[in-house]
């Protein structure tokens, strides 16, 4: 049998408040959730300064240690085992068990300026027959939630199978619909709706997959939606089942980061439970003291997880390109060279100029795996048939110059900053019919640099020889 009580109801204090730190002002650390127009109320009525709650929440068990300690001590381990987030308490254990341990804090709690709310706390039972057997036993509780149903709890959820799928399907659900919206930014600002992606909106779901276990089968409608929609308006085109594949892999491993959910639910929870092995046995034998931690294991075993997360994506992307072109696999793997996909993971901050417009992304994707520029024409200049690698390297149509100018420029703007009166070549207007009057020592360069141009300045005036 399991019984859980979540508590959200924190009020600081007030004896010894006053003047700590200087002033009459509410130490944050004791500001502790709670209702804030309560809280607002009470300390207009003693004068002091409503803080910002959202700031110093690390102190937050620094202000409940001692209620805990006090149930520890007037609570049999053996019945009961209580955890604590925050102001969040939460227990585990027998009936009679979980009455003794809820009954002390109520009785407790305001001492030390923890007011449980009745209404706000959850019993959870696996059977029907613990439920009634608890109505009874909890009938100086009223308004306490007796449920064998489930209950979310700290983002995550606890109950039957049952519930904890309809509590993932409606948290699908809401993500699909941000995933949609997002898809209506990335029509026109595709850079900035990728790094929202890969940096903001994804996190919301990793972490009740590394809560929650057997889940990945429910996120196939928000990959139908990141596959179908969001993709297609990131880079401007549909995707084959290849390249979903490929963009799913980490940027450095030659992907987006665009993560498949199904896939990836399981894999972190494993990774979760690892990790979090020794502060679960914690929790169980009730050790408040963090010194059997052992920080070197933790250490050891996420960087075991980084290395077979690694050995996973190459193995993967070994597989992958069995289907790829040469050129393709060509092109990916030079983008898989150190610091060659930085573009993709830098935030897009204008003021640094990261930021690429619509054309410039997508053309830098088709880039990334070769596939087709559209708008090109489909002859080059010269004559010859046009492809990304002849617009790349034909010297008629400019990309060679640009090239060129980048480099120039970029070399210049650092120089600036430790040389004094720097000037960058201007761009050269054609002289097909114009005749240039040139003098003897001229004429003498000229015919030195055969077929070659030499640029000279010399008091803010320029000469030109071709």
């Amino acid at each position: 049998m399991v019984g859980v009580a979540g508590m959200g109801a924190w009020v600081p204090r007030l004896e010894g408040l006053r003047g700590f730190g200087g002033g009459p002002q509410l130490p944050e650390a004791y500001a502790i959730g709670g209702p804030d127009d309560f809280l607002l109320q009470l300390c207009n009525e003693n004068g002091l300064k409503l803080p910002n709650l959202s700031k110093n929440k690390p102190m937050y068990s620094i202000a409940t240690r001692p209620i805990i300690e006090s149930l520890a001590e007037t609570c049999s381990t053996e019945n009961v085992k209580q955890c604590w987030y925050a102001d969040d308490a939460s227990s585990a254990g027998g009936l009679q068990g979980i009455h003794s341990w809820f009954d002390k804090l109520c009785r407790m709690g305001p001492g030390y300026g923890y007011f449980p709310k009745e209404k706000k706390c959850v019993l959870i039972f696996k059977s029907d027959q613990l439920a009634e057997a608890a109505k009874v036993v909890f009938k100086d509780y009223p308004k306490l939630k007796i449920t064998t149903v489930g209950e979310r709890h700290l983002g995550a959820v606890i109950g039957s199978d049952e519930y904890r799928a309809h509590y993932v399907e409606e948290k699908v659900k809401s993500w699909v619909e941000d995933v949609k919206e997002l898809s209506i930014i990335a029509e026109d600002e595709p850079q900035a709706a990728l790094s929202a992606f890969t940096k903001g909106l994804c996190s919301r779901w990793v972490y009740v997959q590394r809560t929650i276990s057997g889940i990945g089968h429910l996120f196939r409608p928000l990959e139908n939606v990141i596959a179908n929609t969001f993709i297609p308006s990131v880079i401007g085109g549909n995707v084959t089942p290849i390249e979903r594949l490929i963009l799913a892999l980490p940027v450095r491993h030659g992907g987006l980061g665009i993560q498949d959910p199904t896939q990836t639910a399981q894999l972190e929870y494993d990774a979760s439970v690892k990790v979090t092995e020794q502060l679960k046995n914690l929790i169980l034998n009730q050790d408040a003291s963090l010194d059997t931690l052992d920080q070197n294991q933790i250490r050891k075993i996420k960087d075991e997880l980084r290395n077979a997360k690694t050995a996973r994506y190459t193995a993967e992307f070994e597989i992958l390109s069995k289907s790829l072109s040469p050129l393709t696999l060509w092109s990916i793997s030079a983008e898989k060279e150190k610091g060659a996909s930085t573009w993709l993971t830098s935030l897009p901050l204008k003021h640094l100029g990261y930021t690429l417009n619509k054309q410039e992304f997508r053309d830098a994707l088709c880039l990334r795996y070769n596939w087709l520029i559209h708008g090109i024409p489909k002859f080059c200049g010269c004559g010859t048939k046009n492809d990304i690698v002849h617009c790349l390297s034909c010297k008629k149509g400019g990309y060679v110059n640009m090239r060129h100018n980048n480099v120039r420029d970029c070399i210049g703007n650092m120089m600036k900053d430790v040389c004094v009166d720097v000037k960058i070549e201007p761009s050269l207007l054609p002289v097909k019919v114009e005749r240039v009057l040139l003098t003897y020592y001229e004429v003498s360069l000229l015919f030195n640099f055969d077929k070659g141009m030499l640029c000279l300045r010399e008091e803010a005036r320029w000469y030109i020889y071709l």
